[in-house]
């Protein structure tokens, strides 16, 4: 089973008890791989040292391609973006593609795999599917079948030896990197009935971190008088963005130091801050939440379990959303 994500992909297979596991990388040992591509000339590096490139050369890595598979576009190492198909020249790479790469750095991870069932989000369009679907291909891998991520995660709780004999209906609230998921499903033993899905597919962790970048050009200005964004480092501000976002999952403030261009400059971003420039998201995931329960004609109240999935839902405010 494959999970190609927005921003981190993960491959897990049965074990010989028939059990999953989630397979480590063989570069860092890490069960999560970074969905980060480098590409130069004919070099192609995924994962975490396609990261290290982000501050050195970010005009050839590629990010969020998941974003981009229902899109006519393709990636140009040349201008370090998205181009339109039309434009396309040697040396560009479509969305399909570049998940091939990651599909291959997954597959890497063990010896036998040669078939796999991928997810994707609930909402993905037919476009987007057919591209994960040629993506797979290219790198060698016969899919059984997509399955969208809410179902997927549904699936497993229901086949948890402590929740089988749970029934009713569960509400899976799936926000990654990238995209949100909100599904209503009914549970019956091992058997589950999706009921209903809402979504958006461009709403999660980045658009957060986007945010909070905005948050530290704003902090760093307020200090130096000087810009912190420039054409060239953003990538890496929203490097460091999604990692005080991660350190303000677990305490009220942080403190990061960052270049721009008075120099180096301490500042401190309180969890308040924060969760105060992603206020207009957050309403957007209550009001999709709203809609999906109406779409299941439920209340709150009928509602048996929710299913946090991905990890943005380790953010104390979408925790209490």
């Amino acid at each position: 089973g494959i999970d190609l994500g927005t921003t981190y992909s993960a491959i897990a297979q049965l074990d010989d008890l028939g059990n999953p596991e989630v397979l480590a990388s063989t570069d860092t040992n890490k069960k999560i791989t970074a969905s980060i591509v480098y590409l130069k000339d004919k070099n192609v590096i995924v994962g975490d040292k396609a990261i290290d490139a982000l501050a050195a050369t970010p005009k050839n890595v590629v990010t969020e391609t998941k974003r981009q598979m229902e899109n006519d576009v393709v990636f140009s190492p040349q201008k370090g973006d998205w181009i339109e198909k039309e434009e396309a020249k040697e040396g560009t790479y479509s969305p399909a593609q570049i998940s091939s790469f990651i599909l291959s750095k997954l597959k890497g991870y063990t010896s036998d795999v040669k078939k796999a069932v991928i997810t994707v989000p609930a909402l993905f369009a037919e476009k987007a599917r057919v591209a994960t679907l040629d993506a797979a291909k290219m790198a060698g891998i016969e899919v059984i079948e997509l399955i969208n991520e809410p179902t997927a995660a549904a699936c497993y709780y229901a086949s948890l030896p402590a929740v089988k004999k749970i029934v009713g209906k569960v509400l899976v609230f799936d926000l990654g990197g990238g995209t949100f998921d909100v599904t209503v499903c009914d549970i019956q033993a091992q058997k589950v009935e999706v009921i209903t899905s809402r979504g958006d597919k461009w709403l999660g962790g980045k658009d957060f971190d986007k945010e909070l970048v905005k948050l530290m050009e704003q902090k760093y200005k307020a200090s130096t008088n000087k810009n912190l964004i420039s054409n060239n480092n953003y990538s890496k501000q929203m490097e460091i963005a999604e990692q005080i976002k991660r350190a303000l999952s677990a305490k009220e403030s942080h403190s990061e130091v960052l270049e721009g261009e008075a120099g180096p400059k301490k500042i401190e971003i309180l969890r308040s801050e924060f969760e105060q420039s992603i206020q207009t998201h957050i309403e957007k995931l209550k009001m999709l939440m709203e809609e999906a329960l109406d779409g299941s004609g439920l209340k709150p109240e009928n509602v048996s379990h929710t299913l946090l999935v991905g990890g943005s839902t380790r953010i104390p405010l979408v925790t209490e959303t």
